[in-house]
């Protein structure tokens, strides 16, 4: 070994401890990002997915985008839908302003919905600073993706991912309980919210057109969903720089792959950005006023905020890498190999609860199904001893009634004359006085065979 060797050797090994150091915070934020996708792949999102009770498909091998409005139903000349037919088992009713349509094997599941809506309803409108906006909406709820897509439009069918979909031009809103690939039941209540803002903040802006990021931004506000999927997608965009410029979103939302989900991750984070400086919604409610007058978003941001959308978002960007940057500082090495470690054992819990739901399902309606067949067996039974005891009109008579009918039919035998006395005799018996017995010319005794008493014996009729 040369002395140049032994010296790079030397320096190679003052230098392990900081590069040994910085590999294991990269595998220790490693685990914790694999802790919280495993953690946010069980959460229920309403964004990716629509949903009391199917049996789970089997899942992707690629997650897919969480659209939840069909492209050309986000359009300045959104033209009427055409709504088919609800299939069979499903009813329809009006609840207020309100539509609804679901099967009615799901009524107790539907009818929380009904109740929490109107709340929600208030609640945007409040948030939105209108007061005026056109109630009348029409909800149609699938216990699965395919009932689902069996209630939507042809025309303008629902993303086979999601869980609720809005047509917001038409005030249309599809639901699921059972999200695809998974079969695990989303929150519907903040599903119902996401797609009811989709539709209030359209009536909230007169119909002008808004792109696409602002609408799925606002409505994840709205709704409080909060993803650890989101929070990964946007460290690893602040640690490479990797934004999509919002002007670029706002010409071109991604529809696939990576790019999709930092858009959404990008869109949710700016809203709250914008919101967690005006807790009154004053300015908020200033920019949609600015929409609503027909103002591009770059121009009705400068107006609300005072400020133009490049330094709002240079704004953000500042605000995220400094979210970022004190995170690992402010839990260490050490706590995140711990959080890593308690979002995956929750993550197991939670999929083993939720397949304890599913299996709890499956058990539920196979019971209901097995109660529907006895009560089918048992009134089959009843039919076939009801049509047994019932006489049949065309059977013919029994030997009983035959032969009753011939003893009714025999003719009666006529009387045998008496023979007159002999008075001649000296042994004459003196003339006894008729009973009733000897002036019947004969009787029928028990046996059946006819008989006649003459001179107080019987003789037998032959």
């Amino acid at each position: 070994m040369t002395s140049h060797d032994s010296d790079l050797t030397s320096r190679r090994a003052d230098g392990c401890p900081p590069v040994r150091a910085m590999y294991a915070m990269r595998v220790a934020l490693c685990a914790l990002v694999i802790g919280m996708s495993a953690l946010t792949g069980l959460a229920p999102r309403a964004l990716a997915a629509p949903t009391v009770d199917a049996p789970p498909a089997t899942p992707t091998a690629v997650a897919a985008p969480p659209h939840d409005i069909p492209a050309r139903a986000w359009s300045p000349h959104a033209t009427p839908l055409s709504l088919p037919e609800p299939p069979r088992g499903f009813v329809t009713e009006r609840v207020g302003p309100v539509v609804w349509t679901y099967p009615e094997a799901a009524r107790s599941l539907v009818r929380p919905l009904e109740r929490a809506l109107p709340s929600i309803w208030q609640t945007l409108l409040d948030d939105f600073g209108a007061t005026d906006l056109d109630p009348h909406l029409t909800i149609r709820v699938g216990r699965d993706a395919d009932e689902m897509r069996a209630l939507a439009p042809s025309s303008l069918p629902p993303p086979p991912y999601a869980s609720g979909v809005a047509y917001p031009d038409q005030g249309v809103i599809l639901l699921t309980f059972s999200a695809p690939g998974t079969g695990a039941r989303p929150n519907m209540t903040a599903l119902l919210t996401h797609e009811l803002s989709h539709v209030a903040l359209r009536r909230a802006v007169g119909g002008e057109p808004i792109p696409r990021w602002f609408t799925e931004g606002v409505a994840v506000y709205q709704a409080n969903e909060h993803s650890f999927a989101r929070m990964k997608t946007l460290w690893e965009a602040s640690v490479g720089e990797a934004w999509i410029p919002l002007h670029e979103l706002s010409e071109r939302f991604p529809s696939r792959g990576g790019a999709v989900d930092l858009a959404y991750a990008q869109s949710a984070d700016f809203i709250r950005f914008l919101r967690e400086d005006d807790p009154s919604a004053s300015r908020f409610r200033a920019l949609l006023a600015a929409l609503r007058q027909g103002d591009p978003l770059p121009e009705a941001l400068s107006k609300a905020y005072d400020r133009s959308e490049q330094t709002l978002e240079r704004e953000w960007h500042s605000d995220l890498r400094e979210r970022f940057r004190a995170l690992p500082l402010l839990i260490g090495g050490s706590g995140i190999w711990l959080i890593g470690t308690v979002l995956l054992v929750v993550a197991y819990l939670r999929k083993r609860h939720q397949m304890r739901r599913v299996l709890a399902r499956w058990g539920e309606l196979e019971r209901q199904q097995d109660l529907a067949r006895a009560k089918d067996a048992i009134a089959l039974l009843r039919t076939w001893a009801d049509a047994a005891q019932r006489p049949d009109p065309n059977a013919t008579d029994g030997p009983e009634d035959r032969a009753a009918e011939a003893a009714a039919a025999e003719p009666e035998a006529p009387a045998a004359p008496s023979a007159p006395a002999r008075p001649d005799r000296a042994d004459a018996q003196p003339e006894r006085s008729a009973s009733p017995e000897a002036t019947a010319p004969y009787r029928r005794p028990d046996s059946g065979v006819p008989t006649v008493e003459h001179e107080g014996r019987r003789h037998t009729l032959h």
